[in-house]
C-alpha cells in the first residue's frame, strides 16, 4: 500500500483559517476561543494556526477574537499590583 498525503488541508489561505476560528467561536456563542475548542470543533488544528501565525494569541488577534488568558510575560510589578 502506497502512502499518500491528503491535499485537503494543504496550502490553505490565511483568511480561510481565520474564518474557521471565527466560525467556531460563533458556533459556541463566544468572542474568544481556546485551543481545545478549536481542536474539537474546527477544521484546522490549533497547532497549525500557531505555526502559521506565530502563536495562538497572534491567530486570535488576526481573527479579531479576544484572548482567552493573559500571556505569561507579565512584569513582576504588574503581578504585585494585581
Amino acid at each position: 500500500m502506497k502512502f499518500e498525503l491528503e491535499e485537503f488541508h494543504r496550502n490553505n489561505p490565511d483568511e480561510e483559517m481565520l474564518d474557521d476560528m471565527r466560525r467556531v467561536a460563533n458556533k459556541l456563542g463566544k468572542n474568544s476561543l481556546t485551543t481545545r475548542e478549536q481542536n474539537e470543533y474546527g477544521k484546522f488544528h490549533s497547532t497549525t494556526m500557531m505555526t502559521r501565525f506565530g502563536s495562538w494569541f497572534n491567530a486570535l488577534e488576526k481573527a479579531a477574537l479576544q484572548k482567552t488568558r493573559t500571556p505569561a510575560n507579565i512584569s513582576e510589578e504588574d503581578l504585585f499590583k494585581n
